[in-house]
């Protein structure tokens, strides 16, 4: 995000969980926290919503494989990323 240009570029993070407020303060110490934006849970219409009007969907998972996500992802966006943390110690 910090090479990105503001006036172009947000990041959507969809969802909720345990990690959330770490993710928010690390978006807020690397300077970028005002261009990134936590909607936290969202229904399914939303969801949908939302991913038809990205222009780049990532689903950044260490626990999810090539799920129904990334699969909604891929068939509404111009790019689809999925990038898995590693395991490898």
């Amino acid at each position: 995000m910090r090479r990105l240009d503001p006036a172009r570029h947000e990041l959507l993070v969809v969802g909720d969980g345990a990690g959330r407020g770490a993710f928010e303060a690390e978006a807020r110490g690397l300077g970028v926290g005002d261009r990134v934006r936590f909607t936290g849970f969202v229904d399914d219409a939303e969801r949908a919503r939302l991913v038809a009007s990205a222009d780049v969907f990532c689903l950044p998972s260490a626990q999810e494989g090539f799920g129904i996500a990334f699969l909604e992802g891929e068939a509404t966006v111009r790019a689809a990323v999925r990038a898995a943390a590693s395991t490898a110690s």
